[in-house]
This record gives C-alpha cells, sequence and structure tokens, in this order.
C-alpha cells in the first residue's frame, strides 16, 4: 500500500488452484439379482489462474484495474458401458483444454461487513487463448 494524499493506492496479487475427479457407478441389476449391465463415468476438471489488481481506496469504496490469466482450464469425461444382454460396449470420451485464456478489465467495490462486494465489473479487453476439443465437445 502506498498513501497518496487523502487515497492509499494498492497492488493485490494472487493465484488459485483446483482439481477434481468424481466417478458414478451406472451399473443395471434386475429384480432377479442378475447384473444387466456393468457401466462406469469418471469426469476429472483442473484449473489454474492467477491475477494482479491495483486500486485506491477511499473509506468504504475502491476501484481500479486488474488482470487475470487462467493458465489452464481443462475437463476430461470417459464412460464405459458393457452389457451382458449382447450388445456391444459402448464407450465414450470428450475433453476440453483452454490455456492462456485472460482479461482486462476495471472494477470498483462497496466494502460490506466481513469483505468488499464488487459492484462493477467491466471487461476493458478479453482473449480466448487456445484450446483444444475431443470427442462430443467444442471450443467455445
Amino acid at each position: 500500500a502506498y498513501p497518496i494524499g487523502p487515497l492509499t493506492l494498492h497492488l493485490d496479487g494472487g493465484a488459485r488452484f483446483q482439481a477434481d475427479i468424481t466417478g458414478q457407478n451406472m451399473s443395471e441389476i434386475g429384480l432377479d439379482g442378475s447384473v444387466q449391465t456393468l457401466g462406469l463415468q469418471l469426469q476429472a476438471k483442473a484449473m489454474a489462474a492467477g491475477y494482479v489488481e491495483g486500486y485506491a481506496k477511499m473509506l468504504v469504496l475502491r476501484g481500479g484495474a486488474g488482470g487475470q490469466i487462467d493458465l489452464i482450464d481443462a475437463k476430461a469425461s470417459v464412460t464405459a458401458r458393457y452389457g451382458f444382454d449382447g450388445t456391444p460396449p459402448l464407450f465414450t470420451f470428450s475433453a476440453l483444454v483452454q490455456f492462456l485464456k485472460g482479461r482486462v478489465y476495471a472494477f470498483m467495490d462497496f466494502f460490506v461487513p466481513f469483505g468488499w462486494k464488487r459492484l462493477i465489473d467491466h471487461n476493458l479487453y478479453s482473449w480466448n487463448g487456445h484450446c483444444f476439443a475431443a470427442g462430443a465437445v467444442q471450443c467455445p
């Protein structure tokens, strides 16, 4: 923080990371206890991003500009199913990976109990980065 007259100039930055994988059993069992189909679905997500913001603060208001870049944003899904009734096995795969998607923005925040609430978040410039898709999904 840098005091400049009645204002305080701040510079903040940070990073966030997230990863998640979920699995779901999609097997079907008949009323007599026999297994009709065996099925499994897996979904995975991974994300990493960084940001920097510069702003002036005065009592309960702060405003400034910032930039955010998504280093990676990836999603993948795999579904496999095998039926004991003679139907052919099913296997599907889809994936979407975006690199270096980002934006530069202007903002204004208002102080509320326990933190800041964003009043204005306006994109000044944004870009889609590089995208790769496979399976049933397409790049935006």
